[in-house]
C-alpha cells in the first residue's frame, strides 16, 4: 500500500540553443522526467511548464525519440518520417514535402 515518488521535485530550465543530457542509473527517473516534459505523463504534483505556460497534453515544442525503436517496418524510411506529421493532422502532400525538406537539411 505504500507509494514512492518516481522523481523527486525537479526545477529544470533549458535555454535557447542549449543541449542537455540527462544521465543516471537505471530506475532513477530519467524516462519519467522526459515523459512528463513531452506531455506523455502528467505530474502527480506540481506542473510542467513550457515557455512559462503550464503543459496540458502533448508538448508540441519538443521532439521525442523513444528508447525502443518505434518504426513501422512495412513502411519506407521516408514514410516513417512523414507519419509523425500525418497523425498530427498534416495533409499527406504537405507531410511528404516537409519530410523531403527535412531530409535535404539533415542528410548529406
Amino acid at each position: 500500500g505504500k507509494t514512492y515518488p518516481a522523481v523527486a521535485p525537479v526545477d529544470l530550465k533549458v535555454g535557447a540553443r542549449e543541449f542537455v543530457g540527462i544521465v543516471g542509473p537505471t530506475g532513477c527517473g530519467k524516462s519519467t522526467l522526459l515523459n512528463v516534459a513531452a506531455g506523455l505523463l502528467t505530474p502527480a504534483t506540481g506542473d510542467a511548464l513550457v515557455f512559462g505556460t503550464r503543459l496540458a497534453g502533448l508538448n508540441r515544442h519538443a521532439g521525442y525519440l523513444f528508447q525502443q525503436d518505434a518504426i513501422m517496418p512495412w513502411k519506407t524510411a521516408r514514410d516513417n518520417i512523414a507519419i509523425a506529421l500525418e497523425v498530427s493532422g498534416t495533409p499527406r502532400a504537405e507531410a511528404v514535402e516537409r519530410m523531403r525538406l527535412a531530409l535535404d537539411t539533415f542528410v548529406l
